[in-house]
């Protein structure tokens, strides 16, 4: 009786979840012509695949790829001076940020890019795909050593990132040993 509960809630909530977000591999055209929803937080769950191939594509100098938590103090502080610093100069920088958290968590995390006025594309792990586990880390990690073969992934967390240049090749990456103002520091410095 319990599974058929739990069975129940999941479906309910996926339900919920699917209002919530779009599928990245379905609406790539979408996310290159950057025809986005104004005034919406654009929510979309990807594989690592489809998210490696959306980063390649952008032509912007420098592509940072930022791992957001809502279970994270330090991704809601540091956040908010990354997007201010990147929109002074949107040729210069592109920012990707990637939520390994879990579907339920989404609405949380929804509401504070809405509290940002934050509306450029928001990609979420696909649970369905890498599990649905407890803890995101495993997630995360994934994302990290698939898509930046230079990061030591298992120093590294969420609020941390790695910078690819234009030709895609990796110029910088943090790890939860580099203190948040040194990040900050380097990656003004890419002029």
């Amino acid at each position: 009786m319990k599974k058929i509960i739990a069975l129940f809630l999941l479906t309910q909530f996926y339900c919920y979840a699917q209002d919530t977000i779009i599928n990245a591999k379905d609406n790539l055209n979408k996310i290159f012509s950057e025809n986005l929803e104004q005034g919406k937080v654009n929510l979309f769950v990807t594989d690592i695949k489809t998210l490696d191939t959306i980063i390649n594509e952008k032509k912007a100098k420098y592509k940072i790829v930022y791992s957001f938590s809502n279970t994270c103090h330090f991704s809601f502080s540091a956040f908010p001076d990354l997007i201010d610093y990147v929109n002074l100069d949107k040729n210069l920088f592109q920012l990707f940020i990637v939520i390994s958290s879990r579907f339920d968590e989404i609405e949380s995390i929804k509401k504070y890019f809405e509290k940002l006025e934050y509306y450029e594309p928001v990609y979420i792990l696909d649970t369905s795909i890498y599990g649905n586990r407890k803890n995101p880390s495993v997630r995360n990690e994934l994302m990290i050593s698939k898509l930046c073969k230079d990061c030591n992934s298992k120093k590294m967390g969420f609020s941390d990132l790695f910078i690819r240049d234009n030709n895609n090749n990796i110029v910088y990456h943090s790890n939860y040993n580099i203190p948040w103002e040194t990040i900050f520091l380097e990656i003004k410095s890419m002029k």
